[in-house]
């Protein structure tokens, strides 16, 4: 926590020092639930206002923390606050580091757009979308002879954003606070708890149609840590929904689910554990910083004009 305000505050400085280069600068996720812990990375957007601004944009660890400075759009977040990106807590729960003025009026505006988004009907186009996504991952899963665990996290998250455009609601806290639903999935049988929630989607969708009419190794670091972080927490859920996030991100050549049934926890962590080493070996040297001061003295030597 105390690491992650540091880092903050320290681009916080950079920001104000590339004052003109800058429109807008914010932080989101666990720092600002006051949730982070000592897995904890930083989730860090920014929009550049020129050429110049564009070098803040990096991927780092430090201390063993993957480090993303994501550069976004205007584009990006008008597709959050339209919930074609369903991700609207990067715009209802942030902390703005540095805006411009016309930025800050911006900001505001979308952020009201999207509360007025979740408000209303949800998208029946992207709802459906969404629950055809599950319905194929679910179908992967039983093929498996419901061991294929990597389709089971697909499916779980597919299942979320269902969840939550028909209950025009989100995530705030990610992954750590889920619906009780999705908390008691692994409570008895696994299979039959899911098939429920997956039928009860799909009554609800078709009910509401009627009643409405016609930076990569930075996310990489997080989810291993992530997967570690819900082992400790005996939280199966999860595990299981870090270590899919994971395996779509390095592909199937770096096995996290391999020897892992959804029972022992700490296979699973072996396991990716295993994959990390693999990928660190594979990607070469990876940009990584050891201190605070390290990392101060590289961005402004960075963006020094």
């Amino acid at each position: 926590m105390e690491n992650n305000n540091n880092i903050k505050n320290i681009y916080r400085t950079a920001c104000q020092y590339l004052s003109e280069d800058i429109e807008i600068a914010l932080v989101y996720g666990s720092t600002v639930y006051g949730m982070s812990d000592e897995y904890s990375d930083l989730d860090f957007a920014y929009i550049p206002a020129s050429p110049h601004g564009k070098k803040l944009a990096e991927t780092f660890l430090l201390n063993g923390i993957g480090y993303d400075i994501w550069e976004i759009s205007w584009d990006t977040l008008d597709n959050i606050a339209n919930l074609i990106d369903y991700r609207p807590s990067i715009l209802l729960d942030n902390e703005v580091l540095f805006a411009q003025d016309h930025a800050k009026l911006r900001l505001e505006n979308l952020k009201e757009k999207t509360k007025r988004n979740l408000s209303i009907e949800p998208n029946q186009t992207a709802l459906k979308e969404k629950f055809n996504e599950a319905s194929m991952y679910y179908g992967q899963f039983a093929l498996s002879g419901y061991k294929d665990m990597f389709s089971a996290g697909k499916l779980i998250y597919a299942l979320l954003e269902c969840w939550n455009r028909l209950n025009r609601t989100y995530l705030k806290y990610g992954i750590r606070r889920l619906p009780d639903e999705f908390n008691k999935i692994f409570d008895g049988d696994f299979n039959v708890n899911v098939s429920i929630i997956l039928k009860e989607i799909k009554s609800k969708i078709f009910l509401e149609e009627h009643e409405y009419g016609p930076g990569l190794y930075e996310e990489i670091a997080s989810s291993w840590n992530k997967i570690r972080r819900f082992s400790r927490e005996h939280d199966k859920t999860g595990a299981l929904l870090a270590a899919a996030s994971l395996q779509e991100d390095v592909g199937y050549k770096y096995d996290i689910f391999q020897g892992w049934d959804g029972s022992n926890l700490e296979d699973l962590v072996q396991q990716a554990n295993k994959a990390e080493t693999a990928f660190k070996n594979d990607a070469g040297k990876l940009l990584e910083y050891h201190s605070l001061t390290e990392l101060k003295d590289a961005i402004f030597k960075r963006i020094e004009k």
